[in-house]
């Protein structure tokens, strides 16, 4: 697989899917599950969209095959996609089996779920809201998402903590 900008977080799911989250570049944030030789389109193609430097230059998109992502979020949702896994925990059971991924700039955690048959997402809920410093950075900076010996979710944050993830909905610990 290829056209990838900046992969920031792959893990593989228990069914053997290869899951991908790629920072953006202007506008969009992707999830991706990878199949082989996909073209995933950068610097062709943000998002689903015609990468906007390429047009505005006037360039001829080339008429490729592209393999759109799963999932994607505009930046006014986040700025910096941190990957994570599918959730095998169970201190979470309402998240069992979605994908736990986040954004480095604003501090949201998402669990994403799909229907693998359709390749449509089913549901993306918020289950850490973003909070903000007095400068305007996200309080919670997650780098990457880890599991620890039973499966629970933990956040490494740029800030030199390790979170984990709260079981009574409150956020993290």
């Amino acid at each position: 697989a290829y056209g990838f900008r900046n992969p920031w977080g792959i893990s593989f799911d228990e069914a053997g899917n290869f899951w991908l989250a790629d920072v953006g570049q202007q506008f969009w944030e992707e999830v991706n599950l990878v199949t082989k030789g996909g073209n995933y389109g950068w610097s062709w193609r943000e998002g689903k969209s015609d990468y906007a430097d390429r047009v505005t230059a006037g360039e001829k998109i080339p008429q490729l095959e592209w393999a759109d992502p799963l999932h994607m979020y505009a930046h006014n949702d986040g700025i910096s996609i941190t990957g994570g896994f599918v959730y095998r925990g169970s201190s979470l059971p309402e998240h069992k089996g979605a994908y736990i991924y986040g954004d480095w700039g604003y501090g949201n955690v998402w669990a994403l779920r799909h229907d693998a048959a359709s390749k449509q997402v089913t549901s993306n809920d918020k289950i850490v809201e973003a909070q903000f410093d007095a400068k305007g950075k996200g309080k919670l900076r997650p780098s990457a998402f880890c599991e620890d010996a039973n499966h629970e979710i933990l956040v490494l944050d740029w800030g030199d903590m390790i979170y984990r993830l709260d079981p009574l909905g409150t956020g993290a610990e």
